[in-house]
Order: C-alpha cells, then structure tokens, then sequence
C-alpha cells in the first residue's frame, strides 16, 4: 500500500476555498507574483499517485493552469510511526 505524501500545487489563478473538497482537500491559499499575477497554492497528503492524478485532472477541468507540483514529505507509515530511508534515519 502506498504512504501518504504531502504536495504543494501551485495553479496560475484564484481558486476559491469552497472548492477544496473537489481537490482532495487540500488547503488553498492565494497570493500575487509578480510573474504570474494571482497564483493559488495548494497543500495537503494525497494517499496515492492515483489521488494526485485526480487533483491534477480537477484543475484542469476547472480550466487553471499548473506551474508547478512539489513533492513535500511522505506522510507517516502505516504504524504511524515516521518513514526512514535505507540508512535507518528519518527522512
């Protein structure tokens, strides 16, 4: 079974708060860049690449554009407890 990971999205736009359900609810926050005028982050887990397939799909049914999708931290595994990498030490 896949483990969560937490991702950063961030779309060229203002996406409204009320559509977080529809993105795998995730936190939406909007700010202004001075290259891309209003951009929307998104940040939350997904469980799986399938989830993150969907969110990506929702925004562009909803007609934003990506700029760009970050892989933050996988989530804790299954025993709760923090993933490690090969050497024994926490990622």
């Amino acid at each position: 079974m896949d483990k969560p990971v937490v991702y950063r999205i961030q779309v060229r736009g203002s996406l409204p708060q009320k559509w977080s359900d529809r993105l795998g609810n995730m936190s939406i926050t909007t700010g202004h860049s001075d290259k891309e005028g209003p951009v929307t982050n998104l940040e939350g887990a997904l469980r799986d690449q399938a989830a993150l397939q969907g969110v990506i799909k929702a925004i562009h049914n909803l007609r934003f554009t990506v700029i760009s999708i970050e892989a933050l931290d996988q989530g804790p595994g299954r025993d709760g407890e923090p993933n490690t990498s090969n050497t024994g030490e926490p990622n």
